[in-house]
């Protein structure tokens, strides 16, 4: 599945290659921060939908709070059920969920997937970079067997034995050659210095790669920071990623906490402070290029986010939940906090501890079913039955009873008693 995101984004990221070339700028970083700032426009509309929920859900905090400081102190099933259950009232009320702004946050996480397996292996994910390097790799595979055990060496070192494991695929050797630096080509002239059409497309289109690689200050994009030590301009990338992370924190909203929260709310800021310290370390070991596409990532969603901040500071928001609750009436599906919701229910149906509900007193599935099932209902007949209630939780053995008294046992009428008694017959 990651796999064919990745070939998808390295397509749109070809296209945007291929753009810059046309301008005159060959440069696969500048390349991964366009393609960063188009993927922030692509999934803007998600974003807004995100943020309008989140708007809401500030709106609504208050009077969750007074939900939660109900029941606070309180962690039996059935309190906690209940809360549950009052709060998911009012996120009725409202027509919004806990978990309605998630989609575009759970969306980015196969696009950062995909956009590692692509550092990882450039070339073969983006075609007309790939063309370059085949140019040097079809030659190689053409020069036989005798220099496996150097090459496969190189591999080791250069942390890429996983991506070269067949000498006899290009697209092993173009692996490979992707995570060169700028001794390794030096390096390969010596290995293949018996075959000159080797040596000579490395002297050829080598400088082309080097040329497409690099950053800014030298950097090259392919390469690890953790590889040139703390002192060096390769530190830059983890730093700005991280710096812009915490930035992106800073302009986020956080809703009101109830009172008696305050160590949720020390968790959060904590974690707020602890994120970008620990993507530093992350990006810090990963190849420049993933660094790269998160800082410019991070730095794109911080102007989104000043510039949505804005907006809602001066929506309606009346107008704004009302046509979401119109919105939701009109929708007959299901949010999945209302699946989440009715598992919980389900599982407490089956524990016998789900509370009263507004609607009436519940009783227990199971206990009821059961109680039915034990029944001797061999010579019930029913004729008619009226009033027939929607809720069939509210149906007991007693009720079974009672319209066992009403009946006419002369009915030929269709009935429930019918496939009793064939039941028991059986």
């Amino acid at each position: 599945m990651i796999d064919f995101i990745a070939k998808i984004l390295g397509h749109i990221i070809n296209w945007i290659y291929i753009g810059l070339s046309d301008l005159g700028i060959v440069n696969l970083g500048f390349t991964i921060i366009i393609f960063s700032l188009i993927m922030r426009l692509i999934l803007f509309p998600l974003t807004y939908i995100q943020q309008k929920k989140s708007k809401i859900t500030q709106y609504i905090q208050p009077e969750l709070n007074k939900i939660s400081k109900k029941y606070r102190g309180k962690t039996d099933q059935e309190t906690m059920l209940k809360m549950q259950m009052e709060q998911q009232e009012v996120y009725k009320k409202y027509g919004t969920s806990p978990t309605s702004g998630c989609l575009p946050m759970l969306i980015q996480f196969p696009i950062l997937f995909g956009i590692i397996k692509i550092v990882y292996n450039i070339p073969n994910y983006i075609p007309s970079i790939g063309d370059v390097y085949m140019k040097i790799a079809k030659p190689m595979v053409d020069a036989g067997a005798d220099v496996v055990g150097k090459m496969q060496d190189m591999a080791n070192e250069l942390r890429a034995s996983n991506y070269f494991k067949d000498y006899g695929s290009t697209s092993d050797v173009i692996s490979l050659l992707g995570r060169f630096k700028e001794e390794s080509w030096e390096t390969a002239k010596e290995i293949f210095s018996a075959f000159p059409d080797v040596v000579n497309n490395i002297d050829q289109y080598s400088e082309s790669i080097r040329n497409l690689n690099n950053f800014v200050l030298g950097i090259n994009i392919s390469e690890y920071p953790n590889a040139h030590g703390i002192i060096s301009v390769y530190i830059l990338i983890p730093i700005m990623a991280a710096l812009f992370q915490w930035l992106q924190t800073k302009t986020i909203r956080q809703p009101e906490m109830p009172d008696g929260s305050a160590a949720m709310g020390t968790y959060m800021k904590v974690m707020m402070n602890t994120t970008p310290i620990m993507s530093l370390i992350i990006y810090y070991s990963l190849p420049c290029g993933i660094g790269l596409y998160w800082a410019a990532t991070a730095f794109f969603t911080i102007i989104q986010q000043v510039a949505l901040n804005w907006h809602f500071d001066r929506v309606d928001m009346e107008k704004v939940i009302e046509k979401q609750v119109e919105k939701a009436k009109n929708s007959n599906k299901q949010t999945f906090y209302d699946k989440m919701m009715n598992a919980s229910m389900n599982a407490a149906d089956q524990s016998g501890t789900t509370p009263n509900v507004p609607n009436g007193a519940y009783v227990n599935k199971n206990k009821t079913i059961t109680n039915a099932a034990k029944m001797n209902t061999k010579n019930i007949v029913v004729k008619k039955v009226e009033n027939l209630q929607k809720n069939e939780d509210n149906i007991d053995s007693n009720s079974l009873d009672k319209s066992n008294k009403k009946t006419s046992s002369g009915s030929k009428d269709r009935s429930i008693s019918s496939i009793a008694n064939m039941l028991n017959d059986k």
